[in-house]
């Protein structure tokens, strides 16, 4: 039969380990959880017509007009009275 034996030193030994980790832990968690604002304003292409393969990452839209947004897509027209926004 095996037996072991402890000593007092060895709770507090595993306890003083076991509060450390989970304030390593909470510390990796609040890093990990932190809010990051990113500005995706500037620097936008437009084209107000059908572009077959734009979704493609090396689709060539160099010839696109530049803006910023927020952007309403319907400025790019000419003016009507009778293109009006639907109220929500």
């Amino acid at each position: 039969m095996l037996h072991v034996t402890f000593s007092m030193q060895t709770p507090s030994l595993a306890f003083t380990a076991l509060v450390v980790a989970l304030g390593l832990l909470a510390c990796h968690t609040a890093e990990a959880g932190a809010r990051v604002t990113e500005n995706f304003d500037a620097a936008w292409r437009f084209l107000k017509a059908d572009a077959p393969g734009a979704e493609q990452p090396e689709f060539a839209d160099g010839n696109w007009r530049k803006l910023d947004v927020p952007h309403d897509w319907s400025i790019e027209g000419p003016f009507s009275a009778t293109n009006k926004t639907p109220l929500m």
